[in-house]
């Protein structure tokens, strides 16, 4: 019967728990594990380049990296320079880069950041050519992506008010905002 059947799946459930806690959980073995996902793992990885008028832009990781590392580039052979590396934006490592937007030209990146995992996002943007930040920062977005003009010279992006100031109308979608970097 299914109440006999359900009975045996949670016995067998917490036999399979115990087992693995009891094998897998012991020191010796989590670092066996360890060293052996990091050997599987732990290898560079590359993301496609992108051609942005004269530059190009790719996202790297070394591998043993929480998350990767946008380069620009002067040609597709070019080793690059780093352009935004989230792991040295949060000393604890609880700021990820979500969405990434270069203009049309290659001279501006706009990119969002969430912060312990969390689905808000906020916005801000970068000079590529020397890589300086702007002040340009969007605060409140969620779920939505950015554009910035042919000329870089408008950032459109969809950010909602401010949960904490107005907590009734948090989850309603708000219309779109153009700042102007």
């Amino acid at each position: 019967s299914a109440d006999v059947a359900s009975a045996r799946g949670g016995a067998g459930s917490l036999w399979q728990n115990a087992a693995t806690d009891a094998g897998v959980w012991d020191s010796t073995s989590r670092e066996a594990i360890g060293e052996r996902w990091t050997e599987l793992f732990g290898v560079p990885k590359v993301g496609a380049r992108s051609r942005h008028v004269v530059r190009w832009f790719q996202w790297r990781n070394t591998g043993l990296q929480n998350q990767s590392v946008l380069f620009v580039m002067s040609s597709p052979t070019d080793p690059g320079r780093v352009l935004l590396d989230p792991n040295v934006l949060a000393e604890d490592g609880t700021l990820a880069v979500g969405p990434t937007v270069v203009s049309p030209d290659g001279s501006l990146l706009a990119y969002a950041l969430s912060e312990g995992g969390s689905d808000w996002l906020t916005w801000r943007v970068r000079e590529v050519g020397p890589i300086h930040a702007l002040p340009d920062v969007v605060s409140w977005s969620q779920m939505s992506c950015a554009a910035l003009s042919p000329a870089g010279s408008v950032f459109f992006c969809g950010p909602s008010l401010d949960p904490r100031q107005v907590p009734a109308l948090a989850p309603l979608n708000r219309p779109r905002r153009t700042h102007s970097p």
